[in-house]
């Protein structure tokens, strides 16, 4: 039996957008999208052609698959998180993706998927050469996990040989980005990933 969630944030709508959803299970907004094509969250689409879910509908699926509220704020803005230990690479896309997402990079301390799971990022740049840890690895470890599975990941990686660009195309990831790359190009890229994942702005889903 499912325990009983605790300080669980419900506005008044009756029916709730997939970020309304995530904001109160305490997942990404990918992650309820996720559910609803993979794991039979039941949701019906707005004329504008947006998903939306019953309040009734998403506790009744909280409560079989045993999810948990973890206080998540809303943001405002789309998460971004970086993670690649090559420090100019980080450092000039924070510096380009800033003015437009909230953007974070991994320290290489502790749990990476925790790590994910606390910063609630809405897009991952995954490199695929990390220390002691092979980039493929982590890719699968964040779609073992149910709340970090429904997340788009983008590859960065130097490795440019046919087998490695195959195998990181193979995949679920949204793209394979060559380095070096263009900074201004990859911006571009997240922006057309994202608009097409999640269709409109926060702003517009939080209404």
């Amino acid at each position: 039996m499912a325990r009983k969630r605790k300080d669980l944030d419900i506005s008044k709508k009756e029916f709730l957008s997939p970020r309304e959803a995530g904001s109160i299970a305490g997942v990404f907004q990918t992650s309820v999208i996720y559910w609803i094509k993979k794991k039979g969250l039941k949701a019906h689409r707005s004329p504008g052609g947006h998903y939306k879910i019953s309040k009734q509908d998403l506790l009744k699926f909280l409560d079989k698959h045993d999810i948990y509220n973890i206080d998540r704020t809303r943001k405002t803005k789309y998460r971004i998180m970086v993670i690649d230990d090559d420090k100019s690479t980080v450092d000039s896309l924070i510096e380009i993706l800033t003015p437009d997402y909230d953007v974070s990079a991994w320290d290489f301390k502790g749990s990476l998927v925790q790590k994910t799971k606390d910063f609630a990022p809405d897009l991952i740049m995954l490199d695929i050469r990390l220390p002691n840890k092979d980039g493929f690895e982590v890719f699968n470890e964040f779609k073992s996990d149910l709340q970090t599975r429904g997340i788009p990941v983008i590859f960065l990686s130097g490795m440019t040989d046919e087998n490695t660009v195959v195998k990181g195309l193979s995949t679920t990831a949204e793209d394979y980005i060559k380095k070096p790359f263009l900074f201004e190009e990859a911006k571009l890229r997240v922006k057309k990933i994202l608009d097409r994942i999640y269709h409109v702005k926060p702003e517009e889903e939080l209404d």
